[in-house]
C-alpha cells in the first residue's frame, strides 16, 4: 500500500500525459479562437506555464495549467466586444497592451490572495470565497457567453466566401455532437469534459471536408467557395514566431493602463479565487491523503505566477483546474517528466507557424459548436454546485446569490450584448465617455452579499 502512494511512477504519468495533452492542444485552439489572440504564443505560454509550475509545485505536486475559462468572456468582450481586430496589426497591438496590464495586476491580486490564504486559513477564507459566489457567477459568465459565440462563431462567417446557414448548422451540430455524446458517455464526466473538446473538433472537422467535398464535385465545384480545402496551399509565414516579432509579441511596445480593461479583467479575480479555492478544498475532502501535499496558498500563489507568465507570452490567464489537478495527488503520483514533456511538445508546436496556421483555418462553426458544448457543462456544473447546496443546507445566501446574479446579472449582460452588435452605446452603462462593465456591477454586488448573508457551516 505504502509503495503505491509514495514514488511518482513515469508510466503511470506518461498515460495520463497524452490525455492531458490532448485536452491542453483543444482548449488552447478554442482559447484563442474565442479570444481573437495567436495560438501559437499561447501554446508557448502554456508550455513555459506548465515548466514553471511544475518546478514551483516540486516533485510531490506536478500540475499542468489550461487556459482560464473564468476570465475567458470578459476577454471575449474586450477583443471583439466593438470589433474584430486582425491578429498582429498595430490596432490589435495596442488593445493587447491595455489587457496585459490588466492581467499583470490580477496576477498581483493573486498573490495578495495566496498571502491571506497562508495566514488566514482555508476555512476563513472559503467563509468570504464561498461555493455559491463563484457558482453563481460562473453561470452568470457562461450564459453571457453563448450569444457572443452565435455572434463571432455563426453570424459574422456569413460575409465569407462559400460559407451558408445550411453548411454552419451542419458543420456545428455535428462538432456539438461530437462533445456532448463524448461527455455523456465518459464514467467520469467532469474530468473528461476537457478532452472531450478534442473528439468536438475532431468531428467537426471531419464534417467540414464531407461539406467541402460535396461542394467541390456537385455543387459549385469551386475550391474558392470550400472552407478548408482552398486553404490547401503553402503558406507564406515566418519559420519560427521570432522571425516576426511585430506580429506576435508587438503589443509589448504597447503597454499601457487601459481603465475600461482594468474593469472588465480584474473584478474576475475575485471569482477565479474564489473557484480555486473552491476546487482544493473539495478534492482533499474526497482524498483526505492528499491534505498533506496539497496546500490552497501554495496552489493560489502558482496560479498567479501562471497568470502572469501566460499574459507575457500569450497575453492569456492561465489556471489550474480541478481535473488537471487530479494528476498531482492520489494514490498514484503523475512522474513530472511526463508534464515536461507536454510542455515541450506545446511549445514546439506554438514556435513554429507553419504548424499553427492549418490549425487556426479550422472554420469558426467549429469552434462555436464545441464552445457551446464547453460553455454550457460550464454552466450546468456550477448550477448543480448552487442547486446541491440549497437542496442540502436550505442557504438562503445561495438563493439570493442566485437570483440577484441570473436574474440581474443576465440582463444587464444581454443590454451590454445589444449594444455591442448595433455598434453604439445605447444599452450600456456610461460613466462619461467611459463604459462600466456588467461583470464588474454585479461581482461586486454579489461579493456584497456573500459577505452579509448567513455562511455556510463547515
Amino acid at each position: 500500500m505504502n509503495k503505491t502512494v509514495g514514488k511518482p511512477k513515469f508510466k503511470f504519468g506518461l498515460a495520463h500525459a497524452f490525455g492531458q495533452l490532448g485536452a491542453l492542444f483543444s482548449l488552447a485552439i478554442l482559447t484563442a479562437a474565442a479570444a481573437n489572440i495567436g495560438l501559437g504564443t499561447l501554446l508557448i505560454a502554456l508550455g513555459f506555464g506548465i515548466v514553471l509550475v511544475t518546478i514551483f509545485g516540486g516533485k510531490a505536486l506536478p500540475f499542468v495549467t489550461t487556459p482560464s475559462f473564468v476570465f475567458l468572456p470578459a476577454i471575449v468582450i474586450f477583443m471583439r466586444g466593438y470589433e474584430t481586430l486582425s491578429i498582429g496589426t498595430p490596432a490589435w497591438n495596442f488593445r493587447l497592451g491595455g489587457l496585459l496590464v490588466s492581467l499583470w495586476i490580477s496576477g498581483l491580486l493573486y498573490v495578495f490572495g495566496a498571502t491571506l490564504v497562508r495566514y488566514l486559513g482555508v476555512k476563513k477564507m472559503r467563509r468570504v470565497f464561498s461555493p455559491t459566489f463563484s457558482g453563481s457567477l460562473v453561470v452568470l459568465l457562461a450564459l453571457s457567453l453563448l450569444p457572443r459565440v452565435f455572434m463571432f462563431a455563426f453570424h459574422d462567417p456569413l460575409s465569407t466566401a462559400g460559407m451558408t446557414v445550411p453548411k454552419i448548422v451542419i458543420i456545428a451540430t455535428m462538432s456539438l455532437f461530437g462533445y456532448a455524446i463524448t461527455t455523456f458517455l465518459s464514467k467520469k464526466p467532469s474530468s473528461r469534459a476537457m478532452l472531450s473538446t478534442l473528439f468536438g473538433l475532431l468531428l467537426g472537422l471531419v464534417t467540414t471536408v464531407i461539406v467541402d467535398a460535396v461542394e467541390l464535385l456537385w455543387l459549385s465545384e469551386s475550391i474558392d467557395n470550400t472552407l478548408l480545402f482552398r486553404f490547401i496551399v503553402t503558406p507564406s509565414v515566418p519559420l519560427t514566431v521570432f522571425h516576426d516579432l511585430e506580429a506576435n509579441f508587438g503589443f509589448w511596445q504597447y503597454l499601457h493602463f487601459d481603465l475600461e480593461s482594468l474593469l472588465l479583467i480584474v473584478p474576475m479575480v475575485l471569482v477565479a479565487i474564489s473557484e480555486h479555492i473552491h476546487a482544493m478544498t473539495v478534492y482533499v475532502i474526497k482524498e483526505p491523503s492528499a491534505s498533506e501535499g496539497l496546500h490552497a496558498d501554495k496552489t493560489l500563489l502558482t496560479e498567479g505566477i501562471a497568470t502572469m507568465i501566460g499574459s507575457m507570452i500569450g497575453a492569456y490567464p492561465l489556471a489550474l483546474s480541478e481535473d488537471t489537478t487530479k494528476m498531482g495527488v492520489g494514490r498514484e503520483k503523475a512522474h513530472p517528466l511526463s508534464l515536461i514533456l507536454i510542455a515541450i511538445v506545446a511549445i514546439a508546436i506554438g514556435i513554429f507557424p507553419f504548424i499553427t496556421y492549418f490549425i487556426q483555418t479550422i472554420p469558426l462553426p467549429v469552434i462555436g459548436g464545441v464552445l457551446i458544448g464547453w460553455v454550457s457543462f460550464e454552466a450546468v456544473k456550477a448550477f448543480n454546485r448552487i442547486a446541491r447546496l440549497v437542496h442540502n443546507d436550505l442557504h438562503p445566501q445561495a438563493t439570493a446569490l442566485a437570483i440577484v446574479v441570473l436574474g440581474l446579472g443576465l440582463t444587464l449582460a444581454m443590454m451590454e450584448f445589444i449594444s455591442d452588435f448595433l455598434g453604439n452605446t445605447t444599452f450600456r452603462l456610461m460613466v462619461g465617455t467611459l463604459p462600466i462593465p456588467s461583470y464588474a456591477i454585479i461581482i461586486l454586488l454579489a461579493f456584497l452579499i456573500n459577505l452579509a448573508t448567513p455562511r455556510i457551516v463547515e
